[in-house]
């Protein structure tokens, strides 16, 4: 927790011992009860109950035993001094610290006071499949790297992975620097993982958004194309307002937009792949029967399938774009 050293010295400087207890009530620093009493009322006041003393303590709840009055101004002091939930002695203080602590998603990260990180940074999220290779997955970026990359382990699974972008960054996006990364990546580990492409942070505050849209990007992602690799939150800006509804908005979508013959279609893995990778590549026939090395009559013949089973034309932007909002919703609702 962000106060333990805070806790620490005081405890050692006032020979108490000091307790703290999540909002839950369960112990998070030092020795005693496992969990308070239910019947306990606690607030960001100095409270005194069974000859116990109770404090706000940031987002946690401080116990001292005993309820003299001493114990209670020092209850006090304690509270005020966590009271900003981010202190001095727990504070990164570098810039690369302060980007190491945002990216690694630790408590006060959201209290770094906002300001430039004296270059810009592609942010990417990366997530293993097994989470006891992310590390090997670190050390390999590491390596692949150049001076001025940063790495972080966010958590078991996922790593924060920031690129330098310097004037002569040989990369015209985040996106395109991504799946080259794949590649580069794919091609040492025989690890599993799928990459998300944030945005391009220059500040405190644009790191805070861009972690937050890469880690979005992949589970997003994995919802709509789990057969892709690298994933870009631009690319599911709309998946996520539509998440943001209740599941029954999207169910009633679902019944008035999709007909009957709609699942039939979901259900056909064939059709659904033609009909995604014609709208991915802009309704461009020539364009989709290439990338999916299909003779353009074929491709055809399985549009107008899909047109015959749905009463939609993909062809026509209107259509392919009800199409489009089914097949999201679908996916979402699950």
């Amino acid at each position: 927790m962000t106060h333990k050293k805070i806790l620490d010295n005081i405890s050692r400087s006032i020979g108490l011992s000091i307790r703290a207890y999540c909002k839950d009530g369960f112990l998070v620093y030092g020795e005693g009860e496992k969990k308070l009493k239910s019947d306990i009322k606690y607030g960001t006041k100095v409270v005194a109950y069974n000859g116990v003393t109770y404090f706000g303590l940031g987002d946690y709840i401080g116990v001292i035993d005993g309820d003299s009055e001493t114990i209670s101004n020092y209850a006090i002091i304690i509270s005020n001094m966590a009271a900003g939930s981010y202190d001095h002695m727990t504070r990164p203080n570098t810039v690369e610290e302060q980007i190491r602590h945002i990216a690694s998603g630790k408590e006060g990260a959201d209290k770094i006071p906002d300001k430039g990180l004296g270059g810009s940074y592609f942010v990417l999220g990366i997530v293993v499949d097994k989470s006891n290779k992310s590390k090997e997955l670190a050390s390999l970026l590491g390596e692949v790297g150049e001076s001025g990359d940063i790495v972080v382990r966010r958590s078991e699974d996922t790593i924060i992975y920031l690129k330098s972008v310097g004037q002569d960054v040989d990369y015209i996006s985040a996106g395109q620097f991504g799946r080259t990364l794949y590649d580069n990546l794919n091609n040492e580990t025989n690890t599993k993982f799928g990459i998300g492409v944030g945005g391009v942070a220059h500040s405190i505050d644009t790191l805070r958004t861009s972690t937050g849209e890469a880690i979005e990007a992949i589970r997003f992602g994995r919802i709509v194309d789990p057969g892709a690799h690298v994933y870009s939150y631009k690319e599911f800006a709309l998946h996520k307002l539509l998440d943001s509804l209740p599941k029954e908005t999207l169910k009633e979508y679902l019944r008035q937009l999709a007909t009957d013959n709609f699942s039939e279609l979901i259900g056909d893995e064939e059709l659904m792949r033609t009909a995604e990778a014609f709208l991915k590549n802009s309704l461009n026939i020539s364009e989709t029967a290439r990338a999916m090395y299909l003779h353009r009559n074929t491709l055809i013949y399985r549009l107008d399938k899909v047109e015959n089973i749905t009463g939609l034309n993909i062809r026509n932007f209107g259509d392919a774009v009800v199409f489009w909002v089914v097949g999201a919703i679908s996916k979402i609702v699950g």
